[in-house]
């Protein structure tokens, strides 16, 4: 696992030194659908889709998007499975000496789906699920790669780190 967080972490590295011509950078009407790997209390996986409405002049850029995500986790006798619901507002700010690189905030508001599976003693099921309303805020940057073709890798919740790809069109 650390082996692949460490890889993971030497590819963004390299590829955020390397400069690039062909950038296009974020625009206002820009539509992005990607999916990432993060860590809750274990791997997890999501996908998002982004609209870009609005330019903020000399500020940086507008969005709001959906997210939905998929954790499990082992503890004890329990198995639980989380599904993560997030509507959210973002704010872009993209460096004008370097327009392939994008700086994000995002905040936003959901529901965590949470369920549970027993394998332990017959008469010792006390039914742990309990979804929940939350509240999401991350802090991450993208790096376009090749026109419209963003990596991403962000911290924050509902997970605590998370890398993936993101396509504009």
């Amino acid at each position: 696992m650390k082996n692949r967080i460490f890889v993971a972490l030497l590819i963004l590295v390299l590829l955020f030194s390397a400069s690039s011509s062909y950038s296009q950078g974020l625009k206002v009407g820009d539509k992005h659908v990607g999916a990432a790997l993060g860590l809750w209390s274990g791997i997890a996986f999501s996908v998002h889709g982004e609209f870009i409405f609005k330019e903020l002049p000399d500020l940086g850029f507008l969005g709001a998007g959906l997210e939905i995500g998929y954790a499990g986790d082992d503890i004890g006798w329990y198995t639980y499975t989380y599904i993560p619901l997030f509507a959210y507002g973002s704010f872009h700010y993209t460096l004008p000496s370097m327009p392939q690189l994008d700086l994000y905030a995002r905040l936003g508001l959901g529901f965590v789906i949470v369920s549970s599976s027993y394998d332990g003693p017959v008469g010792w099921d006390f039914g742990a699920d309990s979804s929940y309303l939350g509240f999401a805020a991350q802090v991450g940057a993208m790096y376009e790669v090749a026109p419209g073709i963003w990596l991403r890798v962000g911290v924050g919740t509902p997970f605590l780190l998370s890398f993936g790809g993101v396509f504009a069109f």
